[in-house]
C-alpha cells in the first residue's frame, strides 16, 4: 500500500540525514520526493535556506520553487514572489505519473503546511490513497 508524508523543510532535513538519502542513495529509493522552495532566500535558524535544495533532482526527486501565493508581486528589493504556475502544475503531474509505481511519496515544503500538504492531498487522490496513509 502506497504512503504519502507531507512535511516541513526541518523534518525532511532530519528524515533525509536519519535515513542517510543524499544525491547517490536517492535514485535507488522506491519513493518519489518532490521539493517545494520559496523563490527569494529566506534565512532559517539553523543557517540553511528555505530554497536551498537538499536533493538533486534525478527520475523521482523534482526541485520546484514557487510561493505560498495564489497571486504575484514584487518585494521591496524587487525580488517577483509568484505561486504555483500552470506549467509548474503539469510538470508536477507529469512526474507523479512517472512515479505511480513508487510506495512511498514525501513532500515537502518550508512550513510543510499549505504548499506540500495540497500537493501530497493531489498526491493521495491521484493514487487512490485512504486518508489513514496520508500524514
Amino acid at each position: 500500500m502506497q504512503k504519502v508524508y507531507a512535511l516541513s523543510f526541518l523534518l525532511f532535513k532530519k528524515m533525509i540525514q536519519e535515513n542517510k538519502i543524499n544525491d547517490i542513495t536517492v535514485c535507488n529509493k522506491d519513493a518519489l520526493f518532490i521539493c517545494i522552495h520559496n523563490t527569494k532566500y529566506e534565512s532559517l535558524a539553523n543557517g540553511y535556506y528555505t530554497n536551498q535544495p537538499l536533493l538533486q533532482n534525478c527520475a523521482n526527486v523534482l526541485n520546484v520553487w514557487f510561493d505560498d501565493l495564489d497571486f504575484s508581486y514584487k518585494d521591496k528589493d524587487g525580488h517577483t514572489h509568484t505561486g504555483l504556475q500552470p506549467e509548474q502544475a503539469k510538470e508536477i503531474v507529469e512526474f507523479i505519473r512517472a512515479n505511480k509505481n513508487k510506495q512511498l511519496a514525501i513532500v515537502h515544503c518550508a512550513a510543510g503546511v499549505s504548499r506540500s500538504g495540497s500537493v501530497a492531498q493531489f498526491i493521495a487522490d491521484m493514487w487512490h490513497i485512504p486518508y489513514d496513509k496520508f500524514t
